[in-house]
């Protein structure tokens, strides 16, 4: 069973209490619904009447609702990563969503929605064994790109700059109010106002932009004249299918699962104090939620769905990662899609407040990436990796014109700097595993300055297989101390040979050498047994091993001997 780490309020199956639950489940609509812009942005562009819009909209909040109730469950360990990783409407269809409004209307979208849901679906029972394509460097990066590819959307908002490149002293200072409140609670918070920061902040933000004018100017208008309750016209519902648009919505099918998997990463790294790597049959429960939740966005007429990066940094700060609050969000989202006049307070949230929210979530999704990054030692090869793959992905915000010759049909795959850092990542690991030996040897002769020596090796093999440095302290300690031993207590006077062989999940070092038994004992020995026993320092080596390794196996080859130290990774 993992454990939470001691900073966390309410761990992942810890049960808040009834109001805290509700109140948290609409702290985490408020993020939910930043993104909403999407199917905004798509009405706007293929010029969808306000009807057609309010439906898709509707449907849209309603597939996010059941999507993210579903990630939260965890049906038997199939279906849903029982993690708090709420759902939204996935910025990787929008390009492809709009190539097919304009090919054949709303129709043509929601059964190719329907049928990108099936193709994640596909991908969720195949990921596991994709798993060398996504290492932990991969990973981190994929997660700390998830942060960055906020910027974009928060700087602007955060700074008025949205529809100008004039700087508003008004929304800056509404920005920096809505921020350090933020924070402010996050930080120096204590009871029930360090569970809720991101919702007192929206809430004073709201009240500022709306006293100082800078909601917009119709805003209240716009939701004083939405009806309260009403159900979506089905009228706007239909399917067809065109094949030619298969690649670019499988393209952004494959752009979400690597966004799944960094999502689902770090809740998992968030929720237990052991984590050692992705675990990838939880990944694999978790990509088939967003699967089924896209087929359901597309057969009830809403948008193809994605884990939420934010909604997981607004969890990191507020330290509440209860799976519980997903249901809550999903409750209230599925409401909202039959109550269109709450659903537009969230759908107006102002510049300020969208902007100040997003830059504390992204930061904490940037900082956890580079935990992950560095949970491994680095070599060469891997800072090449890592470095490249942001070079590149921050390249796409810096110089968004760079990849604008690329074919339309692919263009879903280069849009986002998340897509084309994972791409780069995923290319430069598999070439740099080329010429990676996961088996090293290493001869200690009597004479050898033994600690220096083995120091030296572990260290190299370490940073060359990306290898977590806690592992490789504790396997040059009982290295050390095993060849140590054997010389210093007589047990062998020939040189000691040693294997390293790594894998994924486990380092083991067999030590063969001729000569006499070393002793091997769970049990500490007594300073009377050790000055005593003739064997005692023998045996205190022994249990050192023992203490230092996760296992130890002792073999006896004829006039061999084979002591082979196990350690878990």
């Amino acid at each position: 069973m993992s454990r939470s780490p001691p900073d966390i309020i309410y761990g992942v199956n810890d049960k808040p209490p009834t109001l805290s639950l509700l109140m948290m489940g609409f702290q985490h609509v408020v993020v939910i619904t930043l993104t909403l812009i999407i199917p905004v942005l798509i009405a706007k562009e293929v010029g969808l009447s306000d009807q057609q819009a309010n439906f898709f909209i509707s449907m849209s909040l309603l597939a996010t609702g059941i999507g993210t109730c579903l990630q939260a469950w965890k049906w038997r360990g199939i279906i849903g990563s029982g993690y708090l990783c709420p759902c939204i409407c996935g910025p990787s269809y929008l390009s492809a969503s709009i190539m097919a409004v304009h090919t054949g209307g709303l129709s043509l979208l929601f059964g190719m929605t329907a049928i990108t849901g099936v193709f994640q679906i596909a991908i969720s029972r195949i990921i596991s064994k994709l798993r060398i394509l996504f290492p932990v460097e991969v990973t981190g990066v994929v997660v700390t790109m998830v942060g960055i590819t906020i910027i974009p959307f928060a700087i602007p908002s955060f700074f008025g700059t949205t529809n100008t490149n004039l700087i508003n002293p008004v929304v800056v200072l509404v920005s920096l109010i809505t921020f350090v409140i933020i924070c402010g609670f996050t930080i120096w918070g204590k009871g029930w106002t360090r569970l809720f920061p991101a919702l007192i902040g929206c809430i004073i933000g709201y009240l500022l932009s709306l006293a100082l004018g800078v909601a917009g100017d119709d805003t209240v208008a716009k939701i004083s004249t939405t009806p309260l309750f009403g159900f979506p016209d089905l009228s706007y519902f239909g399917f067809s299918f065109n094949p030619y648009l298969l690649l670019p919505f499988f393209i952004a099918t494959i752009s979400s699962t690597f966004k799944n998997v960094g999502d689902i990463t770090i809740c998992q790294k968030t929720s237990d104090m052991d984590w050692k790597r992705p675990d990838f049959s939880n990944i694999s429960a978790g990509i088939l939620s967003d699967g089924i939740s896209t087929l359901i966005g597309g057969l009830i007429g809403g948008l193809g769905q994605s884990s939420s990066s934010s909604n997981i940094g607004l969890a990191l700060g507020t330290r509440t990662i209860s799976r519980y609050i997903s249901f809550s969000a999903g409750g209230i989202l599925i409401l909202l899609a039959f109550f269109p006049k709450l659903a537009a307070l969230f759908l107006y949230l102002p510049d300020p407040v969208m902007g100040a929210m997003s830059i504390y979530m992204g930061s904490f999704m940037i900082v956890a990436g580079l935990g992950i990054v560095t949970s491994r030692m680095m070599d060469a090869r891997k800072t090449f990796v890592v470095g490249s793959s942001l070079m590149f992905g921050l390249g796409v915000h810096m110089l968004p014109d760079i990849f604008s010759q690329v074919p339309t049909v692919i263009q879903p795959l280069f849009e986002s700097g998340l897509s084309v850092a994972t791409l780069v990542a995923i290319t430069l690991n598999l070439l740099m595993r080329i010429g990676i030996k996961k088996q090293e040897t290493l001869t200690i002769q009597p004479d050898d300055e033994i600690s220096d020596k083995v120091f030296a090796f572990m260290e190299k093999q370490g940073e060359r297989w990306g290898a977590r440095p806690d592992v490789i302290r504790r396997a040059t300690s009982a290295l050390s101390e095993t060849c140590e031993s054997l010389f210093s207590t007589g047990r062998t006077t020939e040189p000691v040979s040693v294997t390293a062989i790594y894998d994924e999940l486990k380092i083991d070092i067999p030590v063969s050498y001729t000569g006499k038994e070393l002793i091997l004992t769970d049990k500490r020995p007594t300073p009377q047994e050790i000055m005593k026993d003739p064997d005692g320092f023998s045996r205190l080596s022994g249990y050192m091993v023992q203490r230092y390794a996760d296992r130890v196996t002792n073999q006896n080859l004829g006039d061999k001997w084979v002591i082979t130290l196990h350690f878990d990774h």
